[in-house]
């Protein structure tokens, strides 16, 4: 791994002394709040996630468009954010089981994972919070957009290790698209999108997409998925209208079974869910006479249903899992209202509240060979005071954000981040910020009837950031930044007093270092490198999946109607674990993807991906193998 550092940095210094190039991808915004700029060697549209301000800091964002989702061609979601820089994610049975993401050293559910601006973490399941990545479809994103570092007082409280945002595709000008997929493993995958105008000022898309996929009989997965989007623009007043509605089918062993390579059967967990989210919201612009730049109002609704069939898992190394039948339901509505005010030119202060209603059911049985009922439900109401506010000096800015939540049954809270940057060189950027959170427990840990706990204290976080990033001309990008993570409270399970509880402190330490450069007009190149020391305090116990080093590089390439793409994933050895073997040190593991377009016309295009090109043998998760080398091919055809 010393060796892929070298190299990155060694690469990174030769990189800037290259002679500047256009992008092969240019684009120019309407926006003048927005930044373009160069991710992993596409350039991307950088909107405001991580803050409703205008202009987020640099070195803590990343953005996937549909450009690069088109030119990649993921089977998958999940496929697609491990292509995400400077952020780790992990799977059983990939594509049919669960995934886990860490960011700087977080726990999955430390993450907040938004669509449409609409949180989807559900707190029912047993992950505390969780989402199940894989219940998106490719197909309906727009782009990805992810901030790294604790954003708790933006968004509140579940965001203290990071945020991932997904951005549905937008209505635009009167057209069909068709898309058919065909893969490795009887993969294959149908997409149709109509849009168009239905008023002058309103317009609609409609998104329908199926796709299943069969590695094995034990790790089978059917999806389908539905979004009905409507926008209307106008001079002063513009509404959003969205609706996404799921269902999924899949089949893979369990979770902590031992995978393919060590549970003593193979008898896989049957999981059912279906999903369904709404929102709507609106902007007033302000005018001449106007107090405010512009008001925002968002109403959304959620409800997340899942059923597990699970067969139980044998004792190994550490005592078995009893099978069960459960179905959990979660339901989240939120209401939020917020104004955006310019004091002056170089100072913007945005202030507004919140309300979130959220109810969480568990019906089902555990068997003991006598079945165990496992019911529960718990209501939860988070009402939020929140100001965000940003103040330019010439080339120094400031930025600060306070959020005060009041949840039921726990104490009042305030979560508070602090942000300073400095233009010191036209083209170098330093910046500093820090910010302390909260998460409150998930339901699953507070009230499941055998390990629940009502006593359990809310997680709490503080976070410290050092950033560089240096431009030129947008052509070359460089950032690095240095972070320490700790997080206090930790929910745990305790096998000796059979029940969740709050364990000591977690510090996870660290850096990250991307540069990405645009060559000349076809050609862009990207390295990323991170490093993530995770610890318990006080404790022989290790963190699962935290691997210390990871990276890759991406090679881009757009010559007329062609586009071509190479890229590499590295993840150092890490621990993870499974009731048949305790605790295990996973190998390293590094793997190849490459991608190609050849647009044949205007309404034609031919894609194809080969995912793990070199059909490496490797774990994420203890005995769950990946599925070796991937072949997917795609046709896109607009009328």
């Amino acid at each position: 791994m010393k060796d892929l550092m070298r190299y990155t940095l060694a690469s990174s210094l030769i990189l800037s002394f290259l002679p500047s190039g256009a992008s092969a991808a240019e684009t120019v915004g309407a926006n003048t709040q927005s930044k373009t700029t160069i991710d992993d060697g596409v350039v991307e549209q950088l909107s405001i996630v991580g803050t409703r301000l205008a202009k987020p800091p640099l070195s803590s964002h990343s953005v996937i468009s549909r450009e690069q989702i088109d030119n990649l061609n993921p089977a998958s979601t999940t496929d697609l954010l491990q292509l995400l820089p400077n952020v780790s994610l992990s799977q059983t049975s990939a594509g049919t089981g669960q995934s886990y993401i860490s960011i700087r050293g977080g726990e999955s559910n430390f993450t907040l994972i938004m669509i449409d601006n609409v949180v989807v973490n559900d707190s029912t399941n047993s992950r505390g919070g969780g989402f199940d990545f894989n219940r998106l479809s490719v197909a309906a994103i727009e782009r990805v957009e992810v901030y790294r570092g604790g954003v708790a007082a933006i968004y509140g409280s579940e965001a203290i290790s990071g945020v991932i945002h997904f951005i549905t595709k937008q209505p635009s000008a009167s057209q069909a698209i068709l898309q058919a997929k065909l893969g490795s493993d009887d993969y294959r995958q149908m997409d149709v999108t109509l849009t168009g105008n239905l008023t002058e000022k309103v317009t609609a898309l409609v998104n329908v997409s199926s796709s299943e996929v069969e590695y094995y009989t034990w790790s089978k997965a059917k999806d389908k998925q539905a979004l009905i989007t409507l926008n209307s623009l106008g001079e002063r007043l513009n509404h959003r209208f969205s609706l996404l509605v799921g269902d999924r089918e899949a089949a893979s062993l369990a979770e902590d079974s031992g995978g393919e390579l060590y549970a003593q059967k193979r008898t896989p967990e049957l999981r059912s869910s279906d999903f369904v989210m709404a929102g709507l919201s609106s902007e007033l612009l302000g005018d001449s006479e106007s107090l405010y730049e512009s008001l925002h109002f968002a109403l959304s609704w959620q409800r997340q249903q899942e059923t597990s069939n699970h067969p139980g898992i044998s004792n190994g190394v550490y005592s078995g899992v009893p099978a069960s039948l459960i179905e959990s339901t979660y339901r989240r509505a939120e209401a939020q209202v917020y104004a955006h005010w310019l004091a002056n030119a170089d100072w913007q202060v945005v202030t507004g509240v919140s309300h979130r209603d959220a109810v969480g059911e568990n019906q089902g049985n555990l068997d003991f060979g006598m079945l165990v009922p496992v019911n529960f439900r718990l209501e939860q109401q988070v009402s939020s005071v929140f100001i965000e506010t940003q103040k330019q000096w010439r080339k120094l800015s400031l930025s600060v954000g306070l959020r005060y939540e009041n949840p039921s049954e726990f104490s009042a809270d305030l979560a508070n981040q602090v942000g300073l940057s400095w233009q010191f060189l036209p083209a170098h950027q330093v910046s500093f910020n820090y910010s302390e959170g909260y998460k409150l427990p998930s339901f699953f840990s507070l009230a499941h009837p055998l390990i629940g706990n009502s006593e359990l204290k809310p997680e709490s976080s503080e976070n410290y950031e050092l950033g560089w990033h240096y431009t030129n001309d947008e052509s070359l990008t460089m950032d690095l930044v240095i972070f320490d993570n700790r997080y206090t409270n930790l929910v745990d399970f305790d096998p000796v007093m059979f029940k969740a509880v709050n364990r000591g402190a977690v510090d996870a330490t660290g850096g990250e270092w991307r540069v990405n450069h645009a060559v000349n007009s076809w050609l862009d190149i990207a390295f990323n490198v991170t490093y993530t020391d995770s610890e318990i305090k006080r404790s022989q116990v290790n963190l699962r999946r935290r691997p210390q080093w990871s990276g890759g590089a991406a090679i881009n390439m757009q010559w007329q109607q062609f586009n071509a793409n190479i890229r590499s994933d590295y993840r150092s050895e890490f621990f993870d674990s499974s009731i048949a073997t305790g605790e295990l040190t996973l190998p390293s593991y590094l793997q190849w993807h490459v991608s190609g377009g050849w647009q044949l016309s205007q309404q034609l295009r031919l894609s194809l991906s080969i995912d793990n090109l070199f059909d490496k043998q490797f774990e994420q998760s203890v005995g769950f193998m990946n599925h070796g080398r991937q072949v997917a091919f795609a046709i896109d055809y607009k009328i």
